[in-house]
C-alpha cells in the first residue's frame, strides 16, 4: 500500500512534469468514480420512487407540479447529463494513465492502490451526503395505465375510461356523500333480517352487538375522505352521478384493493 512518504518520495524523485502527471491521475480517477457513483445513485432513486430534497425546490421553483412523473424526469434528465459528461471524464482519466509509464512496476502498483483507497474514501462520504438528501415524502403518483384490472364490473351499467379511471384509486378517494336517514334504516333492517336466524347467548350480547354496529357505522360516516390530487373535476362529477344510480352498489372487496360493482336487485 502507497503512504503518503512514498508520494513525497515521488515527488523529490520525479521530474515535476511527471509527478503533475501523476496528479492529474489521482484527480480523473476520483473524479470519474463519482459521476460513476452519482449515477447509481439516480438509477436507485428512480427504481424505489425516492428522490434528494432539491428536487423538490426545483420543482417549486419552476412552478411545475410535483409528482412521480416530473421527479423522475428530472432524475433522468440529470443522468443524462452525467452520462453525457462521463465521456469526457473516461477520455481524460485514459489520457492520464500515461504517466504510470513513468513509475516502475512495483511503483506502479504501489501507486494504483493508492489512488483506489483515495477513491473509496470519496464514493464512500459522496454516497453518505446524497443519502442524507433524500426526501423520503412519498410523491403524487399518476393514475393507472390499466385501470380495468382494478375495477370489477358486475353490473349491467358501461364503464367508460374516465369511470374506470376514478374508481381504480380505491373507494378511500371517494367524496364522502350525505347519507339518508331512511337508506341507513333500510340497511339495517336487512342487516338484522340476516341475523335473524341466528341466536344469541343472551339478550344482553344482543344489545351489545346492536350498539357496536351503530358505533361503528357512526365513526365510518364521520372519517373524512381523501381526495386525490389525480382525478380532475370532471372525474368528480362523473363519480357522483355513478353513485347517483340507485341500481348498483359499489363495494370493496374484503382483501383486495379494488373496487366491484353490483346490480342491488340482485344483492338486495
Amino acid at each position: 500500500m502507497c503512504s503518503i512518504g512514498m508520494v513525497i518520495q515521488l515527488k523529490q524523485a520525479k521530474d515535476p512534469i511527471a509527478f503533475r502527471g501523476l496528479n492529474k491521475y489521482v484527480n480523473f480517477s476520483t473524479k470519474l468514480a463519482l459521476a460513476e457513483a452519482r449515477i447509481q445513485f439516480i438509477d436507485e432513486c428512480v427504481t424505489k420512487s425516492v428522490f434528494p430534497k432539491q428536487y423538490w425546490t426545483l420543482l417549486r421553483r419552476n412552478r411545475v407540479k410535483i409528482r412521480s412523473a416530473t421527479l423522475r424526469r428530472l432524475a433522468v434528465n440529470e443522468r443524462d447529463t452525467l452520462c453525457n459528461h462521463l465521456v469526457d471524464l473516461e477520455r481524460n482519466y485514459v489520457t492520464s494513465a500515461c504517466a504510470l509509464d513513468n513509475l516502475s512496476p512495483i511503483e506502479r502498483k504501489s501507486f494504483k492502490d493508492y489512488v483506489q483507497s483515495i477513491v473509496a474514501k470519496q464514493v464512500e462520504r459522496i454516497q453518505t451526503i446524497l443519502r442524507r438528501r433524500l426526501n423520503h415524502v412519498k410523491p403524487v403518483g399518476e393514475l393507472s395505465v390499466n385501470p380495468e384490472q382494478y375495477v370489477h364490473n358486475l353490473s349491467c351499467v358501461n364503464l367508460d375510461k374516465m369511470l374506470l379511471e376514478v374508481l381504480s384509486p380505491g373507494p378511500v378517494f371517494y367524496p364522502n356523500g350525505r347519507s339518508k336517514q331512511l337508506d341507513v334504516e333500510v340497511e339495517f333492517k336487512n342487516l338484522y333480517a340476516q341475523f335473524s336466524v341466528l341466536v344469541p347467548p343472551s339478550k344482553l350480547d344482543l344489545e351489545k352487538l346492536k350498539s357496536t354496529l351503530v358505533n361503528a357505522c357512526y365513526q365510518h360516516q364521520s372519517v373524512k375522505v381523501k381526495r386525490s390530487e389525480l382525478v380532475t373535476s370532471e372525474h368528480l362529477k362523473r363519480l357522483k352521478d355513478l353513485q347517483k344510480n340507485r341500481e348498483i352498489m359499489i363495494y370493496k372487496p374484503d382483501k383486495e384493493a379494488r373496487i366491484v360493482l353490483l346490480n342491488r336487485t340482485d344483492y338486495v
